[in-house]
Parts: structure tokens; sequence; C-alpha cells
């Protein structure tokens, strides 16, 4: 196979689990390319090979050690990153509530906030739907609830020209995720849609537009709580291969004790397919995966690891996936149910109209 084959062929697959587009994609297993030996690159055609051989059984599959399939799928590798970007998956999750009553409200709606996600060893880059970032923020910007904070605690936002920054406080190195093209313009739409969904109460946990310094509240917090339960680890790469419930009508996710993740989808792929694609020998997890249990709606992946760490007291993680029927039909819009929906997304596009006024204007 051809270096170019062999960069086209990598890019294919990735962007099946990203939603990274050819422009993105391919210059990023161009570079992955140069930094392996030709043997690398070798393994990388066998196990290819392998795998679009049908019936083959995975432990027939060539293993390829973790070292190269991290320069082809960058994992994040400091523990805040991980936890930065579990918070990110739960509220791309959560956002799908608010999606759904964009008027006109419906259950049927593509409910997906992230388009497509650029993965890093110290940050990632996340592309957002063009209704993604205001339902999106709602479960992450720290204010101060009735109880405790809601949101994510230590949350900063950093704007730039044509981009925005996440950044956790009191991180080293300091957890970052970049959300691309979204100006000052986009971010004020998005907060002023947070604050409607709010009916206009929200007590911001930052004074202007970055602080560098946790505020009580939110040192309480961290002092009080886990940022994230359940393998942090797990909840990232998972968020990294998002589009692998491409087809969904949308997810719910949570970690569970010390080794289990679930993940649960409405429609889309079966389970073994989801199983399948996250037990890939090349862009699947981490590791080795088993998949067991393969059920209509239910089926649980199992990490393979050696006789030698299950002796020093290892256990191997599991994910637990599950799959509920689709919607068949929409139902009726209750009035209680979407007014406060409806008047978010009104003042969303209102200011989406007075910034393109303004633009006319100029």
């Amino acid at each position: 196979m051809s270096p170019k084959a062999l960069s086209d062929e990598l890019a294919g697959q990735r962007a099946a689990y990203t939603g990274e587009r050819p422009s993105q994609v391919r210059p990023a297993m161009d570079q992955a390319l140069c930094l392996l030996s030709s043997e690398a690159q070798g393994a990388i055609v066998d196990v290819l090979r392998a795998t679009a051989k049908e019936g083959v059984e995975a432990t027939d599959v060539p293993r390829l050690h973790d070292s190269i399939r991290r320069i082809l799928f960058p994992e994040a590798v400091s523990r805040s990153q991980q936890e930065l970007e579990v918070k990110l998956f739960i509220a791309t999750a959560e956002a799908r509530d608010h999606l759904i009553v964009r008027p006109p409200a419906s259950l049927m709606r593509p409910t997906f906030a992230v388009s497509s996600i650029e993965p890093g060893v110290q940050s990632a880059s996340v592309h957002l739907d063009r209704y993604g970032l205001g339902p999106l923020l709602m479960g992450l910007l720290p204010q101060a609830g009735q109880y405790q904070v809601d949101g994510v605690a230590g949350l900063r936002y950093r704007q730039r020209r044509r981009h925005v920054e996440l950044l956790l406080l009191e991180t080293q190195p300091q957890a970052r995720i970049v959300l691309p093209g979204i100006d000052k313009g986009d971010w004020a739409s998005a907060i002023r849609f947070v604050e409607q969904s709010h009916e206009g109460e929200c007590r911001w946990l930052w004074n202007g537009e970055y602080r560098a310094e946790l505020s009580p509240d939110e040192r309480e917090r961290l002092n009080s709580y886990r940022r994230v339960y359940g393998p942090a680890h797990l909840g990232s790469s998972l968020f990294r291969r998002h589009r692998i419930l491409a087809g969904a009508m949308g997810f719910s996710t949570r970690g569970e004790w010390k080794n289990q993740w679930k993940l649960d989808w409405i429609g889309g792929p079966s389970t073994g397919e989801v199983g399948a694609r996250l037990s890939h020998p090349i862009f699947g997890l981490p590791g080795a995966w088993d998949l067991r249990y393969v059920r209509d709606k239910t089926a649980v992946l199992h990490e393979r690891i050696s006789d030698q760490r299950l002796a020093r007291g290892h256990q191997p993680h599991e994910i637990y996936l599950f799959r509920q029927p689709p919607y068949t039909k929409d139902n009726e819009a209750q009035e209680h149910w979407y007014r406060s929906g409806w008047i978010a997304w009104k003042a969303w596009e209102s200011e989406e109209e007075r910034r393109q006024g303004r633009s006319l204007r100029h």
C-alpha cells in the first residue's frame, strides 16, 4: 500500500470516529505517518488487511503497540484534561433537552451539539453545530445555584479572535478545550440563551471574561466532591470518538465506581456495532477489549489485561452499552414543557438578527 493510499485509508477511518472533515484529518494522518518507521507502517497495513476480512476473530488480528495507536489517534494524557473532556461529554448529552425544543420543537430532530473533534495530547479542538453553543454551555459554565455550584467549578473562558478557549483553573498542565469559529457575537448570543433559560437569574462565578482564581463557592465544591466519578480516561476516550453514535436521536453517559462506564443511546447503531468499533485494533479504545453479552439492547465491553496485572490487584475496566428503541412519531409539544426553551431560543434568534443587522450596516 502506497503512503498516500495508507494515509487516505487511515483518514477515512479516523473521521468516522471523530467527525473530522478531510481538510482536518488528512494533514494529521500525513504528519503521523512521518513519525512512524516503515516497520510500524507495515504493521498498520497488516492490521487493516486483517480487519477487512469477514468473520475474523478479534484474537486473530495482529496487535498494534499503543505508542503507534496514540500517534494515529492522540489521547488526553493529564487527569485534568480527561476530566474536562468528560464534563463536555456529559454536557453534550444534556444539551439534547434544549436542542429538541428549538422551534418548531421536535423529538425527531438530530440532537448533537458537537459536530467534530480534533484530538490532541494536551488539548482538543471541538467544533460545534450551529445551534450547539448555548445548549452546551448550560451544563458547563459555573454559577451559584440554590444549594451548590451548578456547572463545572473552576471553568473559565478566554475569547480569542477566531475561537474561544475553555480552561480549568488550578490544573497543571492547564486543561484546555478550543472551540473554533466562535467569535464575541456567538458567545454573547449563547450567554443570552443560557440566561433566558434560567429566566435571567444567572449568578456567574467569575468577574469579566477570565479570572485566574476560584470563587469561595467553587473551592468549597472542589474540596467536598470529586470533579468526575468513574474512570475519567474512558470518558475522555469515548468523547473523542463521539461519532460512533451517529444516527442516534440522543444519548446519556456516566461513570460508575472506579472501573465502569455506561453509555446509553436512542435509536441509531446497534450495541454490537458500537462495541465492535470501540474494540477496533487501531482507532478503538486504547488497550484490548472483548465484546461480551451482546443482546438486542445491551452489550458489555470488557478490558483484556494480563495475568500479571490481575495478580497485582488491577481490575479490568468495563463499558456497559444500552440502546433504546428509536422514536417512531413526534409527540405533541406541551406548552408547560416547551415554554422556557421557546423563550430562550427566541432570545438567541433576536441576538442573531441584531448581529446580522450590524454586519449589513458595516
